[in-house]
């Protein structure tokens, strides 16, 4: 058996297929089907509001999905900021809405990224 799937960081998005040994495609999942603002909308978005490349991996950042009150999220966390120079073990974070894109929350962290 064998899989395909593009990965966005640490998780899948897209269709995500098994095959058998034959190379029959077995089972096929939507992985963006709960998450209609895609990882190609979030990555434009950032750029242009925070001036971050998420596909840029000289830029220490850090993406996932996740659920939070009643909602399917995307949580970047990163340690950029132009403004100020963030205390060891800190960095900032923003959470967008995965359906509208809507920015939810920004602010700093104690995750660290080194």
């Amino acid at each position: 058996m064998f899989q395909s799937g593009a990965y966005f960081y640490d998780f899948s998005f897209g269709f995500f297929r098994r095959y058998n040994g034959k190379g029959e495609l077995i089972e096929e999942i939507n992985r963006d089907e709960n998450y209609p603002f895609s990882v190609y909308d979030l990555i434009e978005k950032i750029k242009v509001t925070h001036q971050i490349d998420l596909n840029n991996t000289s830029e220490k950042s850090y993406v996932t999905r996740n659920f939070d009150k009643s909602r399917n999220i995307y949580m970047i966390v990163y340690e950029k900021d132009k403004n100020k120079i963030l205390q060891n073990g800190q960095s900032k974070y923003i959470t967008v809405n995965g359906q509208t894109g809507e920015i939810v929350s920004e602010g700093i962290t104690k995750i660290s990224l080194k």
